[in-house]
């Protein structure tokens, strides 16, 4: 299909990010082993200028959501609301929280993980909250002294809360005018 980027393609010119599938511009359309410089409609370079180009943006065309979903931390991405809504989690993250992404991205972190109701000592959430309050106002990476937090157990496992140790740090994520985009959340499962 002329001018749809497949696989077996690359084109992605400096500026340019482009997903498989995605339309291309006509300037930058494949030519019959050339390639059309991206910006400059008509003019025609070689493959090994067009493989060079592509090298030096290889970065831009990564899934970076594929990416960090795989790779092998405990992370999760909040938003810096007043429910630290889940925005992502990494798969390591998932399996070991005994959790599903489709189930808890787009809720609240403290809905998705609340203290286990049956210790009257648990201070998880609130240790956990605090520490992101301190990100917000800081604008600074935390490192959490390590914590016990509970994890629910699905009921298709039997229910209830499973003991766990983490090792919990929580950093921002800044915009360029120095506001929090999000956190990220990283955690060590340090439980003996």
């Amino acid at each position: 299909m002329e001018g749809i980027l497949t696989s077996s393609q690359s084109l992605i010119g400096r500026g340019h990010s482009l997903a498989l599938g995605a339309t291309l511009p006509a300037c930058c359309r494949h030519t019959a082993g050339n390639a059309v410089t991206p910006g400059k409609p008509g003019q025609i370079v070689d493959r090994e200028t067009t493989e060079a180009v592509s090298r030096e943006t290889n970065m831009a065309a990564l899934d970076f959501k594929r990416l960090f979903e795989s790779a092998p931390g405990l992370f999760l991405v909040l938003q810096p609301d007043a429910d630290f809504t889940i925005l992502g989690a990494s798969d390591a993250y998932l399996r070991a929280t005994l959790t599903q992404r489709d189930r808890i991205v787009g809720r609240g972190l403290f809905e998705v993980f609340p203290d286990n109701p049956g210790d009257p000592e648990a201070t998880g959430t609130s240790n956990l909250r605090a520490s992101l309050e301190r990100v917000l106002a800081g604008k600074a990476p935390d490192a959490m002294a390590v914590q016990k937090y509970d994890m629910r157990r699905p009921e298709s496992d039997g229910g209830g809360f499973e003991e766990r140790y983490w090792s919990p740090l929580n950093s921002p994520v800044l915009a360029d005018d120095g506001r929090v985009l999000c956190i990220i959340h990283r955690v060590e499962d340090v439980t003996e």
